[in-house]
Order: structure tokens, then C-alpha cells, then sequence
């Protein structure tokens, strides 16, 4: 597992990445068992077989997902699936389809990835992808990119860049 989340009741949200799928486990328990016998998570995302990495039109197969939040305002589910953040009713099983919220595609013929999420609490999502964030703002789906200047002692200063322009 990659990410995991929280509700407001404590069930316990994971990103399986190496099975592309998230599990929910409820409140207190003391399994990772999602098969038959003893207390179980369950699949609410994905599980279905690997999505490959350029169909993003299939929307109940998760690739490699690499996190998972809880979005404070629609409550819904978001996934950072390696190319594309995706959301799910937070009552999904694994034949639920989710809503494409972002395709990340490529830049210069590079695909981008998404590997972590934070969630503002005004519904913006952040996203890391590599040396670069990506900020999509509640309801959008064009995230603006910024990436991180570095000196001799770590990251000094964050930019906003469009199209590969430094805008400030």
C-alpha cells in the first residue's frame, strides 16, 4: 500500500497500489483480510485487473494507485491513479465507476504521475507529480503546475509555470 485515509468514523482507507484498488477497513480492525473467514476490508475501488496506463476512459480499473483522500466538501473518494485523479462515491464496490476529475497526459511526450494527495479544505486538490505540484482548484479540471526552485540547501522557493514560462 502507497496512501491511506481516514473518515470521520475512523474506517481506514487504503491505496493497494500493487493490486490497483482501494480497501476499505472498518473502525478497529485488526485484519488485512479480504477474502473469505475473519473480518474483512472491502473493495469499494478498482480490483477488477489492471487498467493499462493510456485508456483512461475505463472508469471501475485503477493502475497503480498511488493515494486516496477523502474530498472535505462532496465527500467523495479521490484516488491519485497514476495518471489521472478519480473519484468515488465514498459507498463504492468494485463494479462502481468513478468520475475522471484530472488526466495529467504528457508534457514534452513524458506521461506525468500522480503520486500524493492533500486536499485544502475549500476542495482544492494538490497533487505531487515528480519535481513539480499541481494545484487543481474545487471543481476544476485544469490543474495549474508549479515547481520548486532549488539551492545547495533544498527546495528555496516555489514558481507558478504556464507552459513552461516562469510567471513569477
Amino acid at each position: 500500500p502507497l496512501g491511506l485515509t481516514l473518515d470521520s468514523s475512523n474506517n481506514i482507507y487504503v491505496a493497494d497500489s500493487g493490486n490497483s484498488r482501494i480497501i476499505k477497513f472498518p473502525a478497529g480492525s485488526t485484519s488485512n483480510n479480504t477474502g473469505s473467514g475473519g473480518p474483512t476490508g472491502t473493495i469499494i475501488a478498482g480490483g477488477n485487473g489492471q487498467r493499462q496506463q493510456n485508456n483512461t476512459s475505463i472508469l471501475n480499473q485503477l493502475e497503480q494507485c498511488r493515494d486516496v483522500a477523502i474530498h472535505p466538501i462532496s465527500g467523495l473518494l479521490i484516488v491519485a491513479d497514476v495518471n489521472r485523479l478519480i473519484s468515488f462515491p465514498i459507498n463504492s464496490t468494485s463494479s462502481t465507476n468513478g468520475t475522471v476529475l484530472v488526466n495529467s497526459g504528457t508534457v514534452d511526450g513524458e506521461t506525468r504521475f500522480f503520486f500524493r494527495l492533500v486536499i485544502a479544505s475549500n476542495g482544492d486538490i494538490y497533487s505531487s507529480q515528480g519535481f513539480s505540484i499541481f494545484k487543481t482548484a474545487n471543481g476544476s479540471s485544469v490543474p495549474s503546475m508549479y515547481v520548486p526552485r532549488y539551492d545547495s540547501y533544498g527546495v528555496k522557493t516555489v514558481y507558478y509555470a504556464y507552459n513552461g514560462i516562469d510567471i513569477g
